[in-house]
């Protein structure tokens, strides 16, 4: 199921139709917690070919619902979905139902640290250090390796991009990893700090009273143990706090997948080569590392960009560069001959980009791993460097092109370019998602192609350059597609939404000097003649 953005920063909801109206309210009623509050849950009774039904949803919020919500489909029936709260609340129907709850209003967060005005005496602190060290606390390590894997149309395993519920639940639980340590080690401190004033107090023992600057001394210490106990509590609780996030956040994993729920942010590209036919390549890298001239977005050559599995602040950003300088100088790399920037994207993921200004630089960094705060940094995106006779081109929805790729591309190569370039690869980018946990291709009518440029006929040596090449080529659908080339602004807007039979030289739309209005009639002259040329022709075949 695809999810806009506003969809999917909504919250989650288990939903239940079409359950019998003999079904008693005070049954219903069971199935949210006893203490989420009314705003998470809405039941209503409504009609349908003359029965009586009723519907709930539960929007998720602890642990544990999925199953209360299966247990009840199998005792009372019904019929369960997951969808985001404003799509339950879009799709209501009916009058609402007042369900006999006693609601227990939420206790004041507990684990939140800036409300704790304890005292050390008031903490329960053995308990709790007793119940942190001992417990043998669940971990979905080996369900998360299964995250981002589903099978193919030929039932193979393939990985694919993680769910935003997936991404949640592995980042939820990093930080339940690293909250444990500090944790840990606030524990120890504390526990360090008491044993370094029992050994004290031993060795004191049958001494003279303490003097003044001994008391106040001793006091300190007192102080500093009480400090350190009330710290370790509050880590422990933060920990408990981040580990219920995590469980939360791998139930949602659970819930998606019972109810066949997909989340992706978007589809994904994936390059399959149409030429040469026995698939051989010049290139030393993925097809996926080349720049896409077809983008909108600016690609820097020699850059590559790691996702971070939390948005960072100023501080954090400034940590980190300090962080990976240390990590790139110990890796051999000289401070001179890369950058590091910091970049966001629509879904409000955070990047850290290097760019390097030497090739080899690029290539030895295919196999880096960066960490920052014991969290692994994912490899998201790299631009790859081209030599400077070699260039990329593309082109968007060429008719015919999914169906028929190697006649059009013989017409565009063969026909349009075939005085300026030499055609090394060609790629079609075809869309992969996933629908119900299987993956499906879709072919698009798109195109990337590897060229080199050809020495021009002066006997200067000189080779052709980007902007020598056309700005539109005609296809054998007669249709007029702009060219996308790496390394040259794209192509005048104007003349691409009104393309004409008079195909003019590249250009962009700053040096354009024709008007809207001209181009616009041209293109419908134009379009007239082509519709006219078509009737004839089916006459004369007729």
């Amino acid at each position: 199921m695809y999810m806009s953005q506003v969809e999917r920063n909504e919250r989650l909801a288990v939903g239940i139709s079409d359950i019998p109206s003999t079904v008693p309210l005070d049954v219903l009623a069971r199935l949210p917690f006893d203490d989420q509050p009314d705003s998470e849950i809405d039941a209503t009774l409504y009609q349908e070919k003359g029965q009586s039904y009723y519907s709930i949803f539960v929007a998720v919020t602890r642990l544990g619902l999925l199953k209360r919500a299966l247990d009840f489909v199998q005792q009372h029936g019904g019929r369960p979905s997951l969808h985001p709260v404003c799509i339950f609340r879009e799709a209501k129907r009916g009058r609402d139902v007042r369900l006999p709850r006693q609601f227990v209003p939420e206790m004041l967060d507990l684990l939140e640290p800036s409300k704790f005005k304890l005292k050390a005496s008031e903490i329960p602190f053995n308990l709790a250090v007793m119940a942190f060290l001992t417990d043998q606390h669940k971990t979905y390590a080996h369900q998360q390796e299964e995250y981002g894997s589903a099978l193919d149309e030929s039932d193979q395993l393939v990985r694919l991009p993680l769910t935003q519920a997936q991404k949640k639940a592995k980042a939820a639980a990093r930080e339940v990893d690293r909250l444990e340590k500090i944790a840990r080690q606030a524990v120890f401190h504390k526990q360090e700090l008491e044993q370094r004033q029992q050994d004290i107090q031993t060795a004191r023992q049958g001494a003279p009273p303490p003097t003044d600057e001994e008391a106040i001394y001793e006091f300190s210490r007192y102080s500093e143990i009480e400090a350190a106990t009330r710290k370790a509590y509050l880590d422990i609780l933060a920990f408990e706090r981040a580990r219920e996030k995590a469980e939360l956040a791998h139930e949602i994993v659970l819930l998606q997948h019972e109810f066949q729920h997909d989340d992706h942010g978007d589809f994904f590209i994936q390059h399959t080569m149409i030429y040469p036919p026995d698939g051989t390549t010049v290139l030393p890298f993925a097809p996926s590392e080349l720049a896409d001239p077809t983008s909108m977005s600016l690609s820097v050559e020699r850059s590559r960009r790691w996702r971070f599995p939390y948005p960072l602040s100023e501080e954090e950003e400034r940590e980190c560069t300090l962080h990976i300088t240390d990590v790139l100088t110990e890796e051999g790399f000289h401070r001179d001959h890369y950058s590091i920037t910091y970049h966001s994207d629509e879904d409000e993921d955070r990047y850290l980009q290097l760019i390097f200004s030497l090739t080899s630089d690029y290539f030895r960094t295919q196999s880096l791993e960066l960490t920052f705060k014991t969290h692994r940094l994912e490899l998201a995106s790299s631009v790859a460097p081209l030599p400077d006779q070699m260039t990329v081109v593309g082109m968007k929805y060429v008719s015919g092109f999914a169906r028929e790729p190697n006649p059009v591309v013989a017409n565009v190569f063969d026909r349009a370019l075939a005085e300026y370039v030499v055609l090394e690869n060609v790629w079609r980018l075809d869309l992969v998602m996933l629908n119900n946990k299987k993956v499906s291709t879709c072919k698009i009518n798109s195109f990337i192609a590897l060229v080199s440029f050809k020495t021009k006929p002066n006997g200067d040596g000189e080779l052709y350059n980007p902007t020598d090449l056309p700005g539109w080529v005609t296809t054998a659908w007669h249709d007029i597609n702009p060219l996308h080339v790496l390394g040259r602004a794209p192509c005048c807007i104007k003349c691409t939404q009104f393309p004409s039979t008079n195909i003019p030289k590249y250009h962009t739309t700053e040096q354009c000097s024709r008007s809207e209005a001209s181009l616009r009639l041209e293109h419908e002259e134009g379009k007239d003649e082509h519709e006219k040329g078509e009737d004839e022709r089916q006459e004369q075949g007729e």
